[in-house]
């Protein structure tokens, strides 16, 4: 992917998480503040992320990445 494409997906991505959840803001509970909505974002992320059919070493090399780079 070219870096114009990273972007694009992230923004693409963030917006279909953003969009979802705003959608169900009416159905939340009234006592819901930042931790519980920050679980649920978090929830929502990793749905997104089709982990069942991640592949383990492709993983491993993300983690590692992310270590090595700061990310």
């Amino acid at each position: 992917m070219t870096k114009q494409q990273k972007k694009t997906f992230i923004r693409e991505l963030v917006a279909s998480v953003q969009s979802e959840a705003l959608s169900k803001v009416a159905a939340m509970p009234e006592g819901w503040d930042g931790i519980e909505l920050r679980w649920y974002l978090a929830e929502k992320f990793h749905q997104s992320t089709m982990s069942a059919a991640v592949n383990q070493r492709r993983k491993r090399d993300y983690d590692n990445e992310v270590l090595v780079r700061n990310l």
